[in-house]
């Protein structure tokens, strides 16, 4: 495996244009290590902020050993209005308890992350896959917790939509796990969550909770 830094490693730096990845495979992608921000973030991308990825897949190994932090195999956080569409990890996703994974995406965010709000954020997931096992570490009991894990995004605090996304691998998580997303977030303005043509078919396994696609 080749060590990976993140592009866009942090939210203050985070990558904010348009990928076309023209269906071709990364292999061998191996990303461990911390980079010394309160929040790690983990994956080909370390934060995308009103971006767009597309036509990509992603194989290999990630994994967070902090106890909170985004792990993601596309990556680790999406911020704003960001779209990943024709995208598929079939890496090994692994963290501890705490920590945000997804298959795709880690967690989604508002622009601000400043709560629940009115803005006209949203995240889209648009025939995006999973084939790599995730799994979480350790026991995280606390109700409020964003450390969820979903086969394409684990928390948002967003307005997500998905269309045409499917898993096919285990999901354990060490709080609330679920086929497609842990926790989809709430209404942002006019946008508002759903989930249309959406599968799981691997086994998901949480410590709070496990569900087939949310």
């Amino acid at each position: 495996y080749m060590t990976w830094t993140p592009i866009g490693k942090t939210s203050v730096a985070a990558f904010k244009g348009s990928f076309d990845g023209n269906g071709h495979k990364i292999s061998g992608m191996n990303v461990s290590d911390k980079d010394n921000s309160v929040y790690a973030y983990y994956g080909l991308f370390g934060c995308l902020d009103d971006a767009e990825v597309k036509n990509l897949t992603v194989e290999g190994e990630i994994y967070c050993g902090e106890t909170s932090g985004y792990a993601g195999g596309i990556a680790g956080s999406a911020v704003g209005n960001t779209t990943v569409e024709n995208c598929a990890n079939a890496a090994l996703i692994s963290a501890k308890a705490g920590v945000s994974v997804g298959g795709i995406v880690g967690k989604c965010r508002k622009s601000s992350d400043i709560g629940y709000g009115n803005d006209d954020n949203t995240v889209k997931f648009i025939n995006c896959v999973n084939k790599g096992v995730i799994f979480m570490s350790g026991e995280d009991k606390s109700i409020s917790s964003e450390g969820t894990a979903g086969g394409i995004v684990g928390f948002s605090k967003n307005c997500v939509q998905f269309e045409n996304c499917a898993n096919f691998a285990d999901v354990t998580g060490a709080n609330i796990a679920a086929g497609i997303c842990g926790d989809p977030g709430s209404s942002q303005g006019n946008m508002h969550p759903y989930f249309k043509s959406c599968y799981n078919t691997g086994s998901i396994s949480g410590v709070q909770g496990a569900y087939a696609i949310y």
